[in-house]
């Protein structure tokens, strides 16, 4: 019941079908029916048809621009030769793993094919005690050929010896965590070749395409038409909820549509053929439903009386006025709406625009709400490491719970792939002198050190080349210290900076001026590794020690026993663990020690915490050259004392006080130095909280827990997927230089332009079908901080036009704004910075609480941005 790609492909290439050739006649005019003062053509089916074409090299995301088969971003000719031979289908051996590497009992034959659209991968077991699985593309997180696996010994006998050598793991799932690894080992070495190069060139084209929601969400629902289909045949009203038609206007138009279309509609049995209903034509009624009064509005204003269609000049000025380009800009546009989105010839050949062109243009790319160039690199990366808010992490190794949940090295991995800057591993004592990661007197299973290492040191720069920072909770003994200084050098070799600000000089030396008070640049440190830890006191400086033991080999030769034994290993449980071993402390305030206790958490070993700091290995401190841990006695101390390579942690409650008393204090230290803050121990869920507090004073590693996409978590991946998920986002200029600013003043700033904006939501598409509104945060330095709401109106096709303005915004590159979409039960939401804001008619992309682009979910808002040049501050 499939449709060959090569139907498909004509199709669109403009091939015979039956939509072109038999409709035109037939279908009703859309502009003279809704609004008859127009004088325009009608839209007809094969118009629509032609808007689909001319599409698809537009790459207007409601339409078909990825319809034609390997024609993916980032899927070169090696992957889309093997995607060829993937298609029919291959056997493999098949069994399941979950993010925490505990392997599903099942070892089982299957036949795995790919779907006509490169969309979705099918699973289909020869054992009926399995039902048939479907993968999207788009849930690829990665695929591997080394990935460490777990299987029972009773399995794994029945493995051929040699299954290693042609094991692929897809690594998968809807959020970051938990995924998925789904194993396959191939019946030979050029099956496995094939499917490992060309599920690697669709993952690659996945990861590259993740705002296309709405195409992959029409292909997908497609190909379940497809399986829903019983002899080749599917219901009227199983095809009506695939295309969205809910209410009786919309329902009339698809039967219309049906009754007209040489479809194989049976309008007595209420089926439809899917051997005549192609993809196309699924893609033209969808497309025929979307009726956009709302933008047929803005179009009729600017048409002339007695006009068919809307001269350039005035589209032009549109592009100009309304939409905020520039003359080249606009030239680029007119080019391409006459060209690839003008589907009406005589339109083309007059010079004008009619309205189905006008309607693509504003639902193209064109249209999107986000400047396209805040996606890419664009910043400057050559100023001093202070001068950047950091993408961190708070306690990388967990995927959930605080205090009960699963540590893996694979949430190392994936925070590494969104470009994750600074992660955090907490070390501890282990069995047999090697030291364990994971949470301190708590439940969490724990890690091999090595194991995290080696992660770290294969996925650090795969998504960005500036450099990461290992934040060390270091609870060890002087001889683990040891092993962990000699695995880290035996692991990242020359990625490990080993060069410092005093002058020592290596092979590892850079063009940075070491006389310079500043940090270097992450444009000196790309493909670098910096340690955060305590370094070792000088003679006469007082410490607590808790114990001191006596080292037993010589680090040289540890370093050679890493090498020896740095071979991938599964992680280990608490029941691995001598819990005689002796245990250091963490620094904990005493109402979280009481808060935890009441949880059942081990109230002896609580108790038994000191505020003590262990003694430093002379091997790991010469590790930490940039990013020294010290502790915050003052702002004059950090201002006299401490040089621009050290830099203090703070936990949320008592950074949030300093935001409070001594903003302006906070802000000038952190022009010279780095800042770390991390949650509350309170936080056992792992919930996060607001970042812009501390951004707003200028803490640059503001770390979160990952694990959890709550509001703090959806703002943060506001922040850092700009420039390119580099890691590393260049704080505005008054919080790099300027010591007069003032994050808690509610007047301008000096030498930035106060911006007002007027927003309006206009309508909304594909939402709930509930009372709804939307709410509007500005979120900013405190002066900047609104919200405003929508009156309710009934989904799914709201129409609010309703205006709000924002006056004065003092620190608009500081400035995010938030769309959330109240009374649904699903949240739709989404971020926007206000730097990546374009002006004029666009469309927000609503996305879910794991920024999930929601498949066709979109607002319809206007904004118009005005700088107050009399209001600016003098410096």
């Amino acid at each position: 019941c499939t449709q060959p790609c090569e139907s498909v492909e004509r199709e669109i290439s403009g091939g015979k079908t039956d939509l072109t050739s038999t409709m035109a006649e037939k279908a009703g005019p859309r502009l003279s029916t809704l609004m008859p003062q127009a004088a325009g053509p009608r839209t007809s089916l094969s118009m629509a048809g032609r808007r689909i074409s001319g599409a698809v090299e537009a790459e207007n995301p409601r339409l078909a621009h990825t319809i034609t088969k390997y024609r993916d971003v980032n899927t070169d000719m090696d992957s889309l030769e093997s995607i060829e031979l993937m298609r029919p289908g291959d056997k493999f051996l098949v069994w399941l793993e979950d993010s925490n590497l505990q392997a599903k009992e099942m070892l089982e034959e299957a036949t795995v094919n790919l779907d006509q659209f490169n969309e979705e991968i099918q699973i289909v077991f020869n054992s009926k005690k399995f039902r048939p699985m479907t993968i999207k593309v788009a849930h690829f997180r990665e695929v591997r050929r080394d990935h460490e696996c777990k299987l029972s010994l009773k399995l794994q006998a029945k493995l051929p010896a040699d299954y290693n050598d042609r094991r692929l793991t897809i690594v998968y799932g809807r959020a970051m965590m938990p995924v998925l690894f789904l194993h396959l080992v191939a019946k030979s070495d050029m099956c496995y070749k094939v499917w490992y190069t060309g599920l690697k060139g669709l993952a690659n084209a996945a990861l590259a395409n993740l705002n296309n929601a709405d195409m992959k969400y029409l292909k997908s629902s497609y190909l379940q038409l497809l399986r829903r289909a019983k002899d080749e045949k599917v219901t009227l009203d199983y095809l009506l909820e695939r295309v969205g038609a809910k209410d009786k206007a919309h329902k009339k138009i698809a039967i219309q549509f049906l009754t007209e279309s040489d479809v194989g509609f049976d309008k007595k049995k209420k089926t439809i053929s899917t051997t005549k209903f192609s993809f196309l034509s699924f893609l033209v009624l969808h497309n025929e439903l979307e009726l956009r009064h709302d933008i047929q509005e803005i179009y009729l204003g600017m048409l002339p009386e007695g006009a068919k269609f809307v001269p350039l000049d005035r589209i032009v000025r549109f592009l100009e006025e309304d939409q905020g380009l520039s003359a080249a800009e606009s030239g680029i546009a007119v080019n391409n709406i006459l060209t690839t989105l003008e589907p009406h010839k005589d339109a083309r050949d007059a010079k004008e625009v009619s309205v189905d062109g006008f309607i693509n243009y504003l639902m193209s790319k064109d249209g999107d709400v986000y400047r396209p160039q805040e996606r890419e690199k664009f910043m400057d990366m050559r100023e001093p490491l202070a001068h950047y808010f950091i993408d961190s992490s708070h306690n990388s190794y967990l995927t959930g719970h605080q205090l009960m949940g699963f540590s893996s090295v694979e949430m190392y991995i994936q925070i590494l792939l969104m470009g994750c800057r600074s992660v955090e591993i907490d070390l501890w004592d282990g069995p047999d002198d090697k030291p364990l990661v994971y949470h301190g007197y708590t439940l969490v299973t724990r890690l091999k050190f090595i194991d995290v290492v080696n992660a770290i040191d294969k996925y650090a720069f795969v998504s960005s080349p500036y450099p990461v920072i290992l934040s060390l909770e270091n609870h060890c003994s002087i001889p683990q210290q040891e092993y962990i200084a000699a695995t880290m050098t035996s692991v990242f070799k020359d990625k490990l900076v080993t060069y410092s600000v005093d002058g020592e000089k290596d092979s590892n030396a850079t063009t940075w001026d070491r006389i310079s008070s500043n940090l270097p640049s992450p444009e000196d440190l790309k493909f670098k590794i910096l340690i955060k830890n305590k370094k070792k006191r000088k003679a006469g400086e007082v410490a607590t020690v808790k114990r001191q033991l006596v080292i037993s080999k010589p680090v040289s030769s540890m370093i050679k026993e890493v090498e020896a034994e740095n071979q991938p290993d599964v992680e280990l449980t608490m029941e691995d663990v001598d819990e005689s071993a002796p245990d250091d402390v963490t620094d904990m305030e005493s109402k979280e020690i009481k808060a935890l206790l009441k949880k059942g958490v081990d109230a002896k070993a609580f108790k038994a915490r000191e505020r003590s700091t262990a003694n430093v290995a002379q091997e790991l401190s010469d590790l930490v050259k940039y990013t020294e841990s010290v502790p915050f006695r003052s702002f004059a101390d950090s201002n006299s004392n401490q040089a621009c390579t050290q830099m203090s942690s703070f936990v949320e409650n008592k950074a949030l006080a300093i935001t409070r008393k001594a903003p302006r204090e906070f802000m000038r230290k952190n022009v010279r130095q780095l800042t770390r803050v991390y949650p509350s121990g309170l936080r056992i869920e792992s919930s996060n909280y607001d970042p812009m507090l501390f951004w707003a004073c200028g803490c640059q590693s503001v770390t979160m827990n990952y694990q959890t996409y709550d509001a703090g978590m959806q703002l943060y991946r506001a922040m850092f997927d700009r420039n390119g998920r580099t890691g590393y986002v260049l704080k505005p200029k008054p919080m790099r230089f300027a010591s007069s600013f003032r994050p808690d003043a509610t007047g301008p700033v000096a030498n930035v332009k106060p911006v007002t904006l007027e927003l309006t939501i206009i309508s909304g598409q594909h939402l709930p079908e509930a009372n709804i509104s939307v709410s509007v945060q500005v979120i900013g330095v405190q002066a900047d901080r609104h919200t405003v709401s929508t009156k309710s109106v009934k989904g799914p096709h709201p129409l609010w036009k309703e205006t709000f303005k924002f006056e004065a915004l003092r620190l608009p590159e500081l400035v995010f704004l938030r769309f959330d979409v109240v009374g649904a039960e699903t949240m739709l939401q989404r971020i926007v910075p206000f730097t990546a804001l374009r002006p004029g008619y666009r469309h927000v992309a609503l996305q879910t609480e794991q920024n999930l682009f929601v498949e066709l979910s979109s607002l319809f808002i206007r904004s118009k941005i005005t700088h107050i040049e009399a209001e600016a501050a003098k410096p």
